[in-house]
């Protein structure tokens, strides 16, 4: 795979133009895409650069269009903003040297922190989803607007990729078989839908009580359960890593409890929760072993996704995949 040069200042400064941006960017984060914090009318914003190789203009219109959708619908999202040509979606162009631009809110509050992880905040992480998923259920494309990918498209890159590093042929089998298995599940409008697919707390900033969601970059068509999933999985490693008294139990019940205070899913699907848990862990594992070997990671990342990937090893390496001590059972009328 061809790595992406990084944007040059003249990249930047088009931006600044398109958006009535000022000052310095800084650079936030490089991974799928280049994103900088940057001042616009007083305001920081977000400023996110994004290589054609990575996405087409149509399938970032569709995740920045239903963005959009969410924010007028009252969720708790950092939306797009427009550029001065009414865009949301602007091209940069030096010589042969292009990426796709689009500029968002800053989200409110700050990453939550040691002190947050308690029952209240995994509460309101899953009322923050639930409501999420209880708009999209109403939410169609535009007739402009292409509709997003699916899940199954999203996955395939990397597993191929990972066919081509393979360390662990016991993980790579755990993926193929959970696609399979989801392959064969209903897709109703009740549990099926556009999804985040990136559910963690570092997508999310908490201020006060309310927790607003960035980072839609992944998105794509799922079964709301894998959101969830991607939730629970992310804290499990959290609350690890950081040593809290915080039971895996005792987060998902709050979790759960928030979140069908906004959203309905019937019993089968969190039956499938271990399931749909194990597919992101061989996802992400097969992900950032492709990743480590096709991208340039600075020491520190390369660290910390090291330290990601030995946890992740451990659990789908596990004898069983019940990741709670005790049935989830979970109802309206609790």
């Amino acid at each position: 795979m061809a790595r992406l040069k990084y944007p040059q200042e003249q990249h930047i400064q088009q931006a600044r133009e398109l958006w009535e941006l000022e000052g310095d960017a800084s650079l936030l984060r490089k991974m799928h895409n280049y994103v900088y914090s940057i001042q616009r009318r007083e305001d920081e914003v977000i400023l996110r650069l994004t290589a054609p190789a990575r996405r087409s203009k149509a399938g970032l219109l569709a995740e920045l269009h239903w963005m959009q959708y969410l924010v007028a619908q009252g969720a708790s999202v950092a939306g797009p903003i427009y550029s001065q040509a009414g865009e949301v979606a602007e091209l940069l162009k030096i010589g042969n040297h292009e990426f796709f631009a689009s500029v968002f809110h800053h989200a409110r509050g700050r990453a939550p922190e040691i002190k947050d992880y308690k029952r209240e905040f995994f509460i309101e992480f899953g009322k923050t989803v639930g409501e999420m998923h209880k708009l999209t259920k109403n939410y169609s494309p535009s007739s402009e607007t292409t509709k997003r990918h699916g899940w199954l498209e999203q996955v395939m890159p990397n597993l191929e990729r990972y066919k081509k590093y393979p360390d662990d042929p016991f993980i790579l089998k755990i993926l193929q078989a959970e696609i399979e298995k989801l392959s064969t599940l209903p897709k109703t409008n009740d549990c099926y839908g556009l999804t985040h697919s990136d559910f963690h707390t570092g997508n999310l900033f908490i201020d006060g009580k309310t927790l607003t969601i960035f980072d839609f970059e992944t998105c794509c068509y799922h079964w709301y359960v894998y959101d969830i999933a991607v939730a629970m999985m992310h804290s499990y490693f959290d609350i690890e890593k950081l040593q809290l008294s915080i039971s895996r139990e005792e987060i998902t019940l709050a979790f759960l409890e928030g979140y069908f205070s906004e959203n309905r899913l019937n019993q089968e699907w969190l039956d499938y929760l271990p399931d749909f848990i194990r597919f992101r862990e061989a996802l992400v594992y097969c992900w950032g072993k492709g990743h480590l070997k096709t991208q340039i990671v600075d020491e520190t990342a390369r660290k910390e996704l090291s330290e990601w990937l030995a946890w992740i090893h451990t659990e789908l390496h596990r004898t069983t995949n019940n990741y709670l001590t005790t049935p989830l059972i979970w109802t309206l009328d609790k």
